[in-house]
């Protein structure tokens, strides 16, 4: 005749094992909703808890992570009837867009099986700046024209004013914020946004070092820098 046990597992109830025979089953999941990411990785962690509700122990064989950016430990390998244990995962969050993974316990005793725990998230990069080039060749008297890129969390926060500081004998200017790919709020993707530089070497400034930079400022405090080779005339 067979028989249902049954474990606590996280705040619900899987029931799990039927005549010994190994099981899936889910321990339980957690959002991480969105996590704002600037220039470094974030990491985001949760506590499970794993309630042995059966008159057998519950040995935790191995753990396992679906992802690299996921980390887990279990307090105890070894947990007895009616007691619990602790299960502490971590994930890494690096770039924008939405992310998931699986922390898989494989276990014997009151549960022959594998039991599985779901991190999800959504990463969403804060205002950054970059450039189309950031190295160019200009002869004396010409021009080329650079796109400086830009991200925001949403369509609505057009970036702020930028301003370019030209090095001697180079002339550069910048036009106005255009919206060129609005994003995705809920899946955390950045809004993206174009704004126009042109740098023009003057025709006398052929003379002197031939490297110059042109460093831009502004949208999220960030600087940023073009180095300019004049030629020979």
């Amino acid at each position: 005749m067979s028989f249902w046990r049954t474990l606590v597992l996280g705040a619900g109830l899987a029931v799990v094992g039927c005549n010994d025979r190994a099981e899936y089953a889910v321990g339980g999941q957690h959002d991480f909703g969105i996590v704002d990411l600037d220039s470094e990785a974030i990491i985001r962690s949760h506590v499970f808890q794993i309630t042995n509700a059966s008159d057998q122990p519950l040995v935790v064989l191995e753990v396992k992570s679906t992802c690299g950016c996921t980390q887990a430990d279990v307090s105890d390998l070894v947990i007895a009837p009616e007691t619990s244990a602790s299960l502490s995962a971590s994930m890494q969050f690096t770039s924008s867009g939405r992310k998931s993974a699986e922390v898989r316990l494989l276990c014997e005793g009151a549960i022959g099986g594998v039991i599985v725990y779901e991190l999800t998230g959504v990463g969403r990069m804060q205002s950054g700046l970059t450039l189309s080039r950031t190295r160019v060749n200009l002869d004396p008297g010409d021009a080329v024209d650079i796109s400086i890129l830009a991200t925001t969390p949403n369509q609505t926060g057009v970036p702020g004013r930028v301003s370019a500081d030209a090095g001697e004998g180079l002339i550069a200017s910048t036009g106005s914020w255009r919206l060129i790919d609005p994003g995705d709020t809920a899946a955390g993707t950045p809004a993206r946004w174009l704004c126009p530089l042109t740098i023009r070497a003057e025709a006398t400034s052929s003379a002197g070092s031939p490297l110059r930079k042109v460093v831009v400022a502004g949208h999220g405090g960030k600087h940023i820098s073009v180095h300019v080779r004049v030629n020979s005339l």
